[in-house]
């Protein structure tokens, strides 16, 4: 019989305060943010742009861009076409391009063909990678040297069309 007046003699106050923590969640925030677990971006996905968090990310999908983040893991079915970048990288999946990390661990599942630039690796047997090995002591702001662009590429082949 205890419970009955309390719940019909709901205070207007209680509402007010409910309210007001509610705005602090704001419409412009999609999802919720759960520090602790990572943001994971579920097998069968495939996004095309870039991923960039300040907290962990978990990729299982494929991404056709870059990957930045504080702990970034690639999954085993993964497929990375650009750079990742974060604190703590851990690739079990394929990254084509470049993984830029302070600690930079393949698993005996990676498969990455491009540039590690790290402070500290860890490569386990039965990792495939090709490419090159840089170490820094900042891996995420030194900048390599940048690779050739090929932007005349194109004019040349049209030059040759000049057959009379």
């Amino acid at each position: 019989m205890f419970e009955k007046p309390k719940a019909t003699g709901a205070k207007p106050q209680t509402a007010r305060k409910s309210k007001d923590t509610g705005t602090a969640v704001t419409g412009t925030e999609i999802a919720p943010v759960v520090v602790a677990e990572p943001s994971l971006l579920a097998a069968g996905l495939t996004i095309v742009g870039d991923v960039q968090t300040d907290r962990d990310v978990h990729i299982e999908g494929t991404v056709e861009g870059s990957v930045k983040g504080r702990k970034v893991t690639i999954g085993e079915d993964a497929i990375i076409r650009g750079e990742v970048s974060g604190e703590d990288v851990i690739v079990n999946g394929t990254v084509e391009g470049r993984v830029r990390g302070v600690k930079v661990a393949l698993s005996a599942k990676a498969a990455v063909s491009g540039e590690v630039i790290h402070k500290a690796l860890t490569v386990e047997e039965g990792a495939r990678f090709e490419g090159t090995v840089l170490r820094r002591d900042e891996p995420l702001k030194a900048d390599p040297i940048p690779e050739p662009q090929v932007e005349d590429a194109p004019h040349e082949h049209h030059e040759h069309h000049h057959h009379g």
